[in-house]
């Protein structure tokens, strides 16, 4: 192998090459792989969260919907949603996260007006400062929306007739 160059040192017949990484070349790349570990790990902890708001706003949109079926046959929303189970809604959506945290219906005496309010996990884009009535004014016919109270965001839907 003439003209080609081998560094190392020579100890008796065999040769010790200085080939490998250094350990501050190491702890760089270790360093790197976690920080975009933690990355992709606070990534999917938000589009987790996100999905779960996703999936109440959807929740009360069929609850509301087999509320105003109700509301069709009977002339009045019911005084519980577990009247709508299983003729209108089978099963009753639930929290996503945990069964005991449900979804709020509040119905007026007269059943005539309905709100429906979900907490969010994580802020809402659209923060309303006002929060909706549990007994809506006359002039409310149907809203969706977002609201803040104290620390936690809802999401809410208010519907009557």
């Amino acid at each position: 192998m003439e003209g080609f160059v081998i560094q190392g040192k020579t100890m008796g017949r065999f040769a010790v090459f200085n080939a490998g990484f250094t350990l501050v070349e190491l702890l760089v790349v270790v360093t790197i792989i976690g920080v975009l570990a933690g990355a992709v790990a606070i990534n999917s902890n938000t589009a987790r969260q996100q999905a779960r708001d996703n999936r109440r706003e959807s929740d009360l949109e069929n609850i509301a919907g087999a509320l105003e079926l109700y509301r069709t046959q009977q002339r009045e929303y019911p005084a519980s949603l577990n009247q709508l189970v299983p003729d209108f809604i089978d099963p009753l959506p639930e929290d996503p996260l945990r069964s005991d945290r449900t979804y709020q219906y509040i119905v007026q005496v007269d059943r005539r007006r309905f709100a429906l309010n979900a907490r969010l996990e994580r802020p809402a884009a659209t923060t309303l400062t006002s929060v909706p009535s549990s007994t809506p004014t006359d002039t409310a016919t149907y809203q969706t929306g977002y609201y803040q109270a104290g620390d936690q965001s809802y999401h809410y839907r208010v519907s009557g007739h």
